[in-house]
């Protein structure tokens, strides 16, 4: 045989060779989550990898954890999925752990990313998701132009609270506005009276080494409702949604209980056009008058993880890498702390306009994640306890059921999933 006779199916091989490496390139990742989704990330990535294809589908929340268990079953599931952390202890089984990855890539490092933020995606001692959107909850934000105007002081201690409450009914302003018909909100103001009333308890709870019918933890769960019942919060408070939300924004209430993820509806220059007042976040007040210092809840809006079983693992991660270093700032959302320490500056950020708000605002964000106390607020163990926790404070708060036997259901749950 010549040697040009060998050439022909060796540049046939090649040729095949690189057509079977181009189709492998050209894929599709699949992204299912809920909210408003990043668009703008995946389109600056798809220009950057054009073999790369990335959709999204997001849908309600409610619809998305039924909507993922159907699909990983039936071995459809999609090639990243986007989480609430509390939810990736379900999906353990399903998710690539991220370590090596991680470990393998010159570009990323663990030590940058907002430590507590990262633990909250640990599962087993395994990462199992990139966390986003580092988030401050149990906190409060106030409208200084009505207490200016009504002469209050931020209350520190429970006859505070409730003389600024009353102040506000008063001259016809709402209280202390609260989505109470909606669990994660109601969540959020339970977990602060279990950091008063039960320093450290909770965690202790989550892990199995106390029950949750613990005489401290049901104080706190029982103060929900003393609270409901002096009038701290608006009338009806139990049967609002997030729209409750709208009577702060436009002056109409004296205090909200939202986290650190509503900058954007409060910082001068970025919040919607017809807000009212200058807003600036406060602590929740020590309702137990024990002196205690505010323990600030830390977590994340979401969380991001691969699908083990994805025929694109590869692909997948960069994607995932993408989301790391620029979901943040790129997706519309008002970050202060980026959970990667990226140094990319948010351009929604840039917008806020009023300093002295902008300052208050970062520093005392920046101060609840340095605060001694602060605990994860995504760590409940698994959701079905969450979701107990949340059904005991709406059975209390209105009064359908007592603080202990709302938490001894809680304790039945718990006891449930710990599989005892």
């Amino acid at each position: 045989m010549t040697e040009r006779s060998l050439w022909a199916p060796r540049l046939l091989i090649i040729v095949l060779f690189a057509l079977g490496f181009a189709v492998a390139q050209d894929v599709t990742i699949e992204i299912v989550g809920w909210g408003s989704g990043q668009a703008v990330v995946y389109e600056e990535f798809m220009n950057q990898n054009p073999s790369i294809a990335v959709t999204e589908q997001m849908m309600p929340f409610g619809d998305l954890i039924v909507f993922l268990k159907t699909r990983f079953l039936a071995g459809e599931a999609p090639d990243i999925v986007q989480l609430q952390p509390g939810h990736l202890i379900e999906f353990r089984d399903n998710l690539l752990p991220l370590d090596d990855l991680i470990a393998s890539d010159a570009e990323l490092d663990l030590a940058n990313f907002v430590q507590p933020a990262l633990t909250i995606t640990i599962v087993d001692g395994m990462l199992l998701g990139i966390p986003q959107h580092p988030i401050v909850s149990g906190m409060l934000w106030y409208n200084k132009d009505i207490f200016d105007e009504l002469g209050l002081q931020v209350p520190t201690d429970y006859d505070e609270l409730k003389a600024v409450a009353q102040a506000c009914r008063d001259a016809g302003h709402l209280p202390l506005i609260l989505n109470g018909g909606d669990a994660w909100n109601r969540l959020n103001v339970v977990e602060q009276l279990f950091a008063y009333f039960a320093p450290g308890k909770k965690a202790q709870a989550v892990a199995g080494e106390i029950p949750w019918t613990d005489p401290d933890l049901v104080a706190g769960m029982a103060f929900f409702e003393t609270m409901v019942e002096d009038g701290v919060f608006q009338d009806g408070v139990m049967g609002a949604d997030f729209g409750v939300m709208t009577a702060f924004s436009e002056g109409n209430g004296c205090i909200v209980v939202q986290g650190s993820w509503a900058k954007g509806g409060q910082l001068i220059g970025i919040r919607p056009e017809g807000t009212v007042g200058l807003t600036l976040p406060m602590p929740f007040p020590d309702v137990t008058d024990s002196g205690l210092a505010w323990m600030p809840a830390l977590g994340t809006g979401h969380s991001f993880g691969i699908n083990k079983d994805s025929p694109n693992i590869e692909a997948a991660w960069e994607v995932m890498k993408q989301i790391i270093r620029l979901g943040d700032p790129l997706a519309n959302y008002p970050v202060l702390i980026p959970v990667y320490a990226s140094g990319v500056d948010s351009p929604v950020m840039a917008r806020a306009n009023n300093m002295g708000q902008l300052e208050a605002t970062t520093a005392f964000e920046l101060a609840a994640w340095d605060a001694e106390g602060a605990f994860l607020n995504d760590a409940w163990g698994f959701a079905e306890v969450r979701d107990a926790i949340a059904e005991a404070a709406s059975g209390v708060a209105t009064g359908q059921v007592s603080a202990e036997v709302a938490m001894r259901e809680v304790q039945r749950v718990a006891e449930r999933v710990l599989g005892r």
